[in-house]
This record gives structure tokens, C-alpha cells and sequence, in this order.
């Protein structure tokens, strides 16, 4: 095993994010993140739209006829996000 030399904060934050390898999937999906959701208007399709505000421009988003379907659909592109974030090795922010 090849021991790493830390000398940046770089460094370190690359040390502690292998050190953190029980955060998977799983896991951010099951953290309680703040879910907002609100109609959308008539002129624009209506229905709902559900989104975590704390991603801001990351925009994770879903939509559907009706508060739930806008719920499930912001679950399956949670999953789909997350899964890529953390193939891309990106921080995932935690609520």
C-alpha cells in the first residue's frame, strides 16, 4: 500500500474523502434534505414541481401532474444525480 505524503488541504480533503467510503449511495439518499415543492403555473403545464433548494444551480428537480408524482419523479433524478456525483468524484452537500 502506497502511503500518501498530505501537504496541502487538497491533500487532505482527498485523504478524508476515501476515508469516508460508507457514504454511498444509499446513504445521501437517505439523509433528510429539504424538499420544497409548489404548483406549476397553467400558461407553463401545470401541474408541480419539487426541488432541493440547497443545490441551487445544480438544479435537482421533478415534476408531475400532482404533488406526489412531482415527489417521485425529484426521488428517481436524486438517485440518477447522486450516482453521478459520486462516479465524478464531486462533493455531494449534505443537509
Amino acid at each position: 500500500m502506497m502511503k500518501q505524503r498530505i501537504e496541502t488541504e487538497e491533500d487532505y480533503e482527498k485523504v478524508l474523502s476515501r476515508i469516508e467510503v460508507n457514504k454511498n449511495l444509499d446513504y445521501y439518499l437517505n439523509l433528510p434534505y429539504r424538499i420544497e415543492i409548489q404548483p406549476i403555473p397553467d400558461q407553463e403545464g401545470g401541474g408541480f414541481m419539487a426541488w432541493l433548494p440547497q443545490f441551487g444551480e445544480l438544479g435537482i428537480v421533478g415534476d408531475g401532474d400532482t404533488e406526489r408524482e412531482a415527489l417521485t419523479s425529484l426521488e428517481k433524478y436524486m438517485k440518477h444525480r447522486f450516482a453521478a456525483y459520486l462516479a465524478e468524484e464531486k462533493i455531494i452537500p449534505e443537509p
